[in-house]
């Protein structure tokens, strides 16, 4: 840590501008106690390590557990000093008793309070979940920002998220957005219009600054220019149905079965079944999964002019997540959102691809039905076509 209390009751911030000698000599004649516990602390004053406070051996302090890395400090503190020329006044690790947290750094903006947690090892959801609820709940709105070392990007527009780095995604205007700093390279890394393809996979637009070139404003309501999804989500869907035939597994065998029992190939479906809609994210399943169980279990079935309540589909989806065919994904920070959003988007797109006509809100009229290819050239000949005629509506959907 960064803050320890002085024998005075004085806080010692080490981000202040300080001269070794000079801390070496409190060091010698002052105790320092953690701000949290009490206990008494080590001033560390190494010449390869950032300058920080340890707590000693044996210590039962609750912020001893998450024991920080030198990452860790380089990024609170590269943060703290970046917030500074901000023009805001940010306090590092000072203890919230209202919250009863201590984030990295906390400031005020506008008379909004904001917490900053720099996460940078995996936590679990329901930590993640506990800490943003309790900030909210007591007015203060959290802003975690992932360690940019987690991100593993494979591709100008890919990246793998494992379910930790998930949690940091939030819902902007312009899309879902993952916002994360590498102290490393001294730069700040935006995932903007975040779609996942499968239940690790994203395409995402990727954006990197400097502290110098990027605003607070920028971060709290970043502005992100949308990318051409649809050419890249063909190839990736692609990619996707290759390797879950080739790879076994329980669900996947299961879900392989059940294509074999309706008489159907993974290679040779609908090109309206594996769409990407806006709230994906909030379905773990991958999206050509849970759209085909939707086909399985309702739309195989119908005939043009058929009546499709919306509650009928929500039935079925339910009932598959019951059964653990389709498995839901928990975003904290995505306040309000429900995947029953993301079952109705479906539809909605489907109106929008010629395939249903919305009558209100809960039903829709089937006009065209799923063409089901004969073979795999029929099935690549369908979705050129499909998505010739529509691809401009899909983006413009996400």
């Amino acid at each position: 840590m960064l803050v320890a209390n002085r024998q005075n009751g004085e806080k010692l911030c080490l981000a202040d501008k300080w001269d070794r000698n000079v801390l070496a000599a409190c060091r010698n004649t002052e105790p320092f106690f953690c701000p949290q516990c009490g206990e008494k602390v080590v001033l560390k004053l190494g010449s390869k390590r950032i300058w920080h406070f340890a707590h000693q051996q044996g210590s039962w302090c609750e912020s001893q557990f998450e024991r920080e890395s030198e990452y860790h400090l380089a990024g609170k503190l590269a943060m703290y000093r970046w917030l500074i020329n901000q023009g805001v006044n940010p306090v590092l690790e000072k203890f919230d008793p209202l919250c009863r947290q201590k984030p990295d750094i906390a400031f005020v903006r506008k008379d909004c309070r904001y917490a900053v947690e720099f996460q940078c090892s995996p936590i679990s959801e329901e930590i993640f979940e506990k800490r943003t609820n309790n900030y909210k709940r007591n007015g203060c709105i959290p802003l975690w920002i992932l360690g940019g070392k987690q991100i593993k990007r494979v591709g100008a527009t890919l990246a793998d998220l494992n379910s930790f780095q998930f949690l940091f995604l939030k819902r902007m205007n312009t899309g879902w957005f993952l916002p994360a700093f590498c102290p490393e390279s001294n730069q700040f890394i935006f995932l903007n219009n975040t779609v996942p393809i499968s239940s690790r996979r994203i395409i995402s637009g990727f954006a990197v600054f400097t502290p110098k070139q990027l605003s607070l404003r920028d971060l709290l309501a970043p502005q992100a220019k949308k990318f051409p999804l649809f050419q890249k989500w063909r190839t990736e869907l692609t990619k996707f149905k290759t390797k879950y035939a080739a790879f076994r597994g329980t669900r996947r065998d299961l879900f392989l079965q059940e294509l074999y029992h309706n008489r159907l190939n993974i290679f040779c479906l609908p090109p309206e079944i594996g769409l990407p809609i806006p709230s994906n994210p909030l379905i773990e399943t991958p999206p050509l999964i849970w759209q085909s169980y939707l086909f399985f279990d309702i739309f195989q079935y119908c005939k043009p002019g058929d009546i499709v309540p919306f509650h009928n589909v929500l039935s079925t989806f339910r009932t598959r997540i019951k059964q653990r065919q389709i498995k839901l994904r928990t975003i904290p920070l995505a306040e309000g959102e429900s995947a029953v959003r993301a079952v109705h988007e479906y539809m909605l797109l489907l109106g929008q691809t010629g395939c249903l006509m919305m009558l209100n809100q809960t039903t829709f009229k089937v006009i065209n039905v799923f063409q089901v290819p004969g073979s795999i050239p029929e099935q690549i000949e369908l979705e050129d076509h499909f998505y010739k005629k529509y691809g401009s509506i899909i983006e413009n959907a996400y």
